[in-house]
This record gives C-alpha cells, sequence and structure tokens, in this order.
C-alpha cells in the first residue's frame, strides 16, 4: 500500500510539473499589440504555394485579435526607371478580394499563439491555420476552391497558323483578332481593311532570331514559348513558357500565383497578377538562346526611353489600379476551342487612354518604324504602318467592334 502511494504521489508531482510547465509557457508569451508584418516576418501560403509581396496586419490586441491581408506594389524596388510610379495596392492572398480580414481565435502553444479556421468569398471557398508571434506570422491557406468551376481542370495550347485558300485569309491563329470600323478612305489608304492588316502583321517576321540571321513571326513566338497553360480548381493560372538563361533554353512552369484567373458570369473572368512573381521571371530569364527572339523587354536604354515617355507614365496610371481589382476580359469556349480576348467595352477605355496615347507618341513610333526598318523583309509595310499611325485616333472613333486576345485549343 505504502508503494502504491509513493507512486501515485510520484505521478502526481510529475503531473503537476508538466500542467506548470505549460501554464508558465503560457504566461512568458509576449502579448500581441498591433503590428505589421512584411518580407521576411510574414510566410503565407495558398494551397502550398508560396505567396510573395503580401503584407499582414494584426489589430485588436489579445482580446479580438484581427488578421488583415494584402498587398502593396512598389515599382521602383523592380527598377529605377520604374521609381517615379506611386505604390498602389496589389493583388490580395485570394483571387477576387484585394484586402482580406480574417477573425483570429489564439491559442498558447509553446513559444508561438495557434489559429486555425475556414471561410468563404463570394469567390471562393477555404481553410487556414498559422502561427503567430510578435515577431512573425505563418498561415497556410488550404482547400482554396473556385466556386465557379466551369474552366476548372482545362488545359490549353495556343492555336495554330491554318491558311485558307491563297488570298482568303487565315481559317486558325493564336491571336484572336476582330477590328471593323466606319471609317471612309482607311481601306485606301492601308491597302485592305484593318482587321486584314492586324492579322497579317501578326504573321509577318517581325522579331530576329538566330543572332539576326532569321526572323520569327510574333504568332510563331506564341506558339513556341508559350506551349501551354493550365486552369486550376482554385483559380490559379499556370504558365508552360520557353525559359532561357545564360544561353540555355528549357521548358517551365511559372510560379502557381504569378497570374490567378476568376470567372465571372459565364463570359467574364478577372486576371490577377503578382508583379513581384513576373519580375522574378524576367530577371530569370537574362539572356535569350541564340535560336530564340530576344529578351522581350529589350535593352535597357530602350527600357528608359519607354519609362520616360509621358504616354507610357500615362498609361500606367490607368492601369495600375487593375493590379488590385482584376484585369477584366472576356472567355469563350465554343467547338472544344477557348478564346480569351479584351471586347468592346474592355478595350475602349483602354485604346482612348493608352493605346492612342502610345502609339502616337513621338518616341513610341522611332522605335517601331526603326525595328521594321531593320527587317528588310517589311519595308514595304512601313507606309502603312505610318499612314495607320497618323490614322489611329479617328480609327478608334470610327471602331465598331473590336476584341483582341488569344486563341487557344485543348491541349493534348
Amino acid at each position: 500500500m505504502k508503494k502504491h502511494s509513493i507512486l501515485l504521489a510520484s505521478a502526481g508531482a510529475i503531473i503537476m510539473s508538466l500542467l506548470g510547465s505549460c501554464h508558465k509557457d503560457s504566461e512568458t508569451l509576449p502579448s500581441l499589440g498591433d503590428k505589421t508584418y512584411t518580407d521576411t516576418e510574414l510566410d503565407a501560403k495558398y494551397n502550398g504555394t508560396q505567396l510573395t509581396g503580401k503584407y499582414a496586419i494584426l489589430s485588436g490586441g489579445d482580446s479580438k485579435p484581427v488578421l488583415t491581408l494584402g498587398s502593396m506594389v512598389n515599382f521602383g524596388q523592380f527598377s529605377q526607371s520604374l521609381a517615379q510610379i506611386p505604390t498602389v495596392p496589389g493583388p490580395g492572398v485570394l483571387p477576387g478580394t484585394p484586402v482580406l480580414s480574417l477573425p483570429l481565435t489564439l491559442t498558447p502553444d509553446g513559444n508561438h499563439y495557434s489559429f486555425s479556421g475556414s471561410g468563404e468569398t463570394d469567390f471562393v471557398t477555404y481553410s487556414y491555420s498559422g502561427e503567430i508571434t510578435d515577431q512573425k506570422v505563418d498561415i497556410d491557406f488550404q482547400n482554396v476552391k473556385l466556386k465557379e468551376q466551369g474552366l476548372a481542370n482545362t488545359a490549353w495550347k495556343p492555336a495554330p497558323i491554318g491558311t485558307n485558300t491563297p488570298g482568303q485569309g487565315f481559317s486558325s491563329l493564336p491571336f484572336h483578332i476582330v477590328w471593323k470600323a466606319d471609317l471612309p478612305g482607311l481601306e485606301a489608304a492601308i491597302d485592305g481593311d484593318i482587321q486584314d492588316l492586324m492579322q497579317i502583321i501578326s504573321t509577318l517576321p517581325l522579331i530576329p532570331v538566330s543572332n539576326g540571321t532569321a526572323y520569327m513571326s510574333p504568332a510563331q513566338a506564341i506558339i513556341s514559348m508559350v506551349p501551354a497553360i493550365g486552369l486550376n480548381a482554385d483559380g490559379n493560372l499556370v504558365v508552360t513558357y520557353l525559359q532561357t538563361n545564360n544561353g540555355a533554353a528549357q521548358f517551365a512552369q511559372a510560379p502557381k500565383c504569378m497570374i490567378q484567373y476568376l470567372p465571372i458570369g459565364n463570359s467574364q473572368v478577372k486576371l490577377y497578377v503578382n508583379p513581384l512573381d513576373l519580375m522574378g521571371q524576367i530577371i530569370m530569364n537574362t539572356s535569350s538562346h541564340p535560336e530564340l527572339p530576344p529578351h522581350p523587354f529589350g535593352k535597357a536604354a530602350t527600357r528608359a526611353g519607354l519609362m520616360d515617355s509621358p504616354a507610357v507614365a500615362s498609361a500606367l496610371q490607368y492601369l495600375l489600379p487593375m493590379l488590385s481589382q482584376g484585369f477584366p476580359a472576356t472567355v469563350s469556349v465554343q467547338g472544344g476551342k477557348l478564346a480569351l480576348y479584351l471586347d468592346n467595352t474592355q478595350l475602349t477605355p483602354l485604346m482612348q487612354k493608352v493605346i492612342v496615347p502610345i502609339m502616337t507618341d513621338p518616341t513610341i513610333q522611332a522605335i517601331v518604324m526603326q525595328k521594321l526598318g531593320e527587317n528588310p523583309q517589311l519595308a514595304t509595310y512601313l507606309p502603312k504602318m505610318q499612314k495607320l499611325f497618323e490614322l489611329l485616333p479617328q480609327l478608334i472613333a470610327a471602331t465598331t467592334e473590336v476584341q483582341l486576345g488569344l486563341n487557344f485549343i485543348p491541349y493534348k
């Protein structure tokens, strides 16, 4: 009996010691005050994929803590030539929600607080779990799923270049181009209608490859360099592209959360682009393979010249709010083919506020004409392009229907 009493007393002492230790640990946890977590202070994931460029703000103290998540984009961190662009809100942690607020129930857990929960927005359902201290936040969004699954779990590749009977146009193109305008004299000025001219331009050998000994059309470049896209159930638009780095080329997958899509109704989507991920991919592609087009952003001098253009600065002022609100587009799936494009509603303000100021800017025109002039095969098109530049404001004002985007077929 005495032995049993000793054992019971020892067990009780051990249990009390453990309880006391736990109590002591929870007592030593610092109180959480209002704090903003950025950079290395925040580790956020989206269905297992790292989220970059986000912030988290803790408010409400220990009694009613709320964690608010979003992003702010400072373009000056990417390049000195972009330093004049103001810091603007970027895409949120969930598509369609620029700023997400999560009421937290905090549980002391060793040297940190833990939390978990689930929720839904107008567009997605999700669960989450994480840890927080006065120094760092770890949060993992799990089981994120779009409520609208009409495009989910599909894979596509750019439509091929197909021609009709010679002289009768194209049966298939990777570029989706519809452009109709009621502008007397336009067809005579450019020797054809604007839609035909745009389709022809998309198939002209504009892009130098093989160290300038050959040329590739924009349509060929799209087909060669972006062979596939996938639309995931969680809203991620996964892009497979031809990555070039230090003269080597290989197919790679862009970060899953670099571009996200959000269906809005039956025929509309919004696209969300993470600038930090995008710039990371650009930096990674530091040089071109000798057989491929050069870096799409050109030489540093050209970039600086473009950024110094007042027209480009004005265009950015119009486009930057869409980083957080989403870039609107029309989507159509017919006959097993997918078209993703901007239509009249989306393009009219874009053309008036972005395209016309840019394409009528003398700096931009000089760059385009110089590039065309460097290609002997395009010399005959210089007068047409010059006339198109002159008539562009009238052309856009007289446009009755316009659709510009990309065409895809199922990836097999």
